[in-house]
């Protein structure tokens, strides 16, 4: 990713297709995706399928939203 961080043509593609600057660009689409590719590989090596551990994960989730604004 540091080879990228430097490429002026590369910055100016992302601010003109995203309208982000690239180091929100590089928080919000490359580094999930890239945390996304090692967590399947590494599922893959164990003989999981990303899908599955993913439905599995969204089972076992439990979310509570806090605001005084929902009242």
């Amino acid at each position: 990713m540091d080879r990228y961080k430097l490429n002026g043509s590369l910055h100016a593609a992302v601010d003109k297709i995203f309208q982000l600057p690239y180091g929100e660009f590089e928080r919000l689409i490359l580094m999930p995706q890239a945390k996304r590719e090692i967590l399947m590989g590494r599922l893959y090596l164990k003989g999981e399928k990303y899908e599955d551990w993913v439905a599995q994960k969204r089972k076992e989730a439990a979310v509570s939203i806090y605001s005084d604004e929902l009242s």
